[in-house]
């Protein structure tokens, strides 16, 4: 049971992350639909394509991503670790709201 409610947390986490970052892309190009582009290619597209960078060419490339992140910390509190591979994930999303925030205080926008 805690393992599920750990999985659903961090699942979360993930998708905050995803809209973190696709906040800052909506308010870095003033577009609204590149947003919702790249939090789709964020949930489905980016995930398989470092996946299959790492198994194909050797490069460990998802394992620094959001995802290897919280898949490492889910695998290691499963295994009774502390998971502290989950703070880079929240330097990540706090760093993509900082920059959302400084491309948000720079522009106009018109609605």
């Amino acid at each position: 049971m805690a393992n599920a409610i750990i999985a659903i947390w961090l699942r979360a986490l993930r998708f905050f992350g995803y809209i973190c970052f696709s906040a800052m892309i909506m308010f870095i190009f003033n577009s609204t639909a590149l947003g919702i582009i790249v939090c789709v290619a964020f949930t489905l597209v980016f995930r398989l394509l470092f996946m299959a960078i790492s198994r194909l060419g050797g490069i460990e490339v998802y394992d620094y991503t959001i995802d290897g992140l919280l898949d490492w910390a889910y695998k290691s509190i499963e295994a009774g670790g502390a998971g502290w591979q989950i703070i880079p994930v929240f330097l990540y999303i706090i760093a993509a709201v900082a920059i959302t925030i400084i491309f948000f205080n720079r522009k106009e926008f018109e609605f």
